[in-house]
């Protein structure tokens, strides 16, 4: 029984699949919209102000980045490469971080490749304030 292994790409980038068909008529070739992957680096906390920077290492093609997340400052633009998001609280989870000093969330990063549809990836991120 052969074994097929697939690979999941592994560096962010904008990955497309191309087929081609040949029979007596010709030939045609046709390729998918792009499938981004994408993933989170570093996280930078401001303990004084209770916010966080994180580092998000995106596709080279620039396309959207949106940060959504239930309690938090709502993040868009576009970008490629390296890019920073601010992760600032607002309401009730910055009253929980004021009262307790930390604050346990998990926040969702949509990236949408041009001409392609969103991908998404959700993270847990910490802050702290003193």
């Amino acid at each position: 029984m052969a074994m097929i292994r697939l690979r999941i790409a592994d560096r962010p980038g904008n990955y497309r699949c191309q087929e081609v068909a040949t029979n007596a008529a010709g030939s045609t070739v046709q390729t998918t919209p792009p499938i981004a992957i994408f993933q989170t680096g570093k996280l930078k906390r401001n303990l004084k102000q209770g916010t966080a920077k994180l580092t998000v290492l995106l596709p080279a093609e620039k396309g959207g980045l949106k940060l959504t997340a239930k309690g938090f400052k709502p993040v868009s633009g576009k970008s490629s490469g390296t890019a920073t998001v601010l992760l600032k609280p607002k309401g009730g989870k910055k009253a929980k971080l004021a009262a307790t000093g930390v604050l346990k969330a998990v926040v969702k990063l949509s990236y949408t490749p041009p001409g392609g549809e969103a991908a998404s990836l959700r993270t847990r991120v910490t802050l702290k304030q003193r």
